[in-house]
C-alpha cells in the first residue's frame, strides 16, 4: 500500500529535479519539496539547520517507499543465521531476503553492500554478516593533506573490540577480544559519501576543516568477502560535492 505522504514527497522531489533541468536562468525554490518531506519526517519542519546527509537519506527513503514493488508471492522469512555457517551462504541469504522485501529503482541505483567479519582472538573462530547501505560515512583524518582514498582506507581498517565492546563468540561461546573487519561486498551504481567532520570527547565537539582531495575519477579495487560477478563498474566519476556546515 502506497503511503500518501511519501508519494507526495516523491512527486515534489521529481518536480524539483525537473525544474533544475529546465533551460531557465531563474532560480529554483524547492519550497514544495521542503514542505512535503517535512510532512513525512517532522524534524524537517520549521527552519532549523539539518545535515545534508540526513536530508538526502530521508528523500531516498521516501522515494523508495513510494516505488517499492516487492514480489509478495516470493516474500522470504528472515534468515536463521545460527544455521548458516559459510560466508557465501550468508551473503546469498541476506541479499535474497532484502530483495524479497525491498525492490525499487532507488535501491537499484544507490544501494551497496558491506560485509562485517568478527574474528575471535581466543579460538580464531570467524563469523560474517552483510548489511546494505545507501551511503558511506567516512572519518576525516586530522592531517594534511587528506584524500577520498585515504578516508575510505581508514574506514575499512580492522578494528579491535575490547572491554564492553567484546562480542560473545559463536565458536567458544564466551566474550573475548575480537577483530572486526569491514569490506565492500558490492558497490552501488551511484556511491554517496559523507565525511564525518566532527570529533567528540566527553565535553566538547570539534570540527575538522581538513581539506580533502577528491579526484574527478576514482578507481576502487573491490575486495569482497565473497567473490561475486560485479554488475557495476568499480570506477566512479565524482559528480557533486556538498559541504555540510
Amino acid at each position: 500500500q502506497i503511503n500518501s505522504r511519501t508519494q507526495a514527497a516523491a512527486a515534489a522531489l521529481a518536480e524539483t529535479v525537473d525544474s533544475l533541468w529546465q533551460d531557465s536562468s531563474s532560480a529554483v525554490v524547492p519550497s514544495a519539496c521542503k514542505r512535503a518531506i517535512g510532512r513525512v519526517y517532522e524534524q524537517f519542519q520549521g527552519y532549523r539547520q539539518h545535515d545534508a546527509q540526513e536530508l538526502l537519506r530521508s528523500l531516498l527513503y521516501a522515494t523508495h517507499d513510494n516505488l517499492n514493488q516487492p514480489d509478495k508471492e516470493k516474500r522470504l522469512p528472515a534468515p536463521d543465521y545460527d544455521t548458516i555457517t559459510s560466508a557465501s551462504a550468508r551473503w546469498e541469504a541476506s541479499r535474497s531476503f532484502c530483495k524479497s522485501r525491498d525492490n525499487s529503482l532507488v535501491l537499484d541505483v544507490f544501494q551497496g553492500w558491506l560485509s562485517s567479519t568478527l574474528s575471535c582472538n581466543n579460538c580464531q573462530h570467524s563469523s560474517s554478516s552483510f548489511e546494505p547501505f545507501l551511503d558511506l560515512s567516512l572519518p576525516v583524518l586530522d592531517a594534511t593533506p587528506a584524500s577520498l582514498e585515504s578516508c575510505l582506507n581508514s574506514y575499512l581498517e580492522p578494528e579491535t573490540l575490547i572491554g564492553d565492546e567484546m562480542p560473545v563468540c559463536d565458536g567458544c561461546k564466551e566474550r573475548h577480544k575480537a577483530t572486526k573487519m569491514l569490506a565492500v561486498q558490492a558497490w552501488p551504481k551511484v556511491l554517496v559519501v559523507h565525511f564525518k567532520r566532527f570529533q567528540y570527547d566527553a565535553r566538547y565537539r570539534r570540527k575538522l576543516n581538513t581539506a580533502i582531495k577528491c579526484p574527478l575519477r576514482l578507481s576502487l579495487q573491490p575486495r569482497p568477502l565473497v567473490e561475486i560477478c560485479c554488475r557495476w563498474s568499480d570506477r566512479f566519476h565524482i559528480l557533486q560535492a556538498i559541504r555540510s556546515c
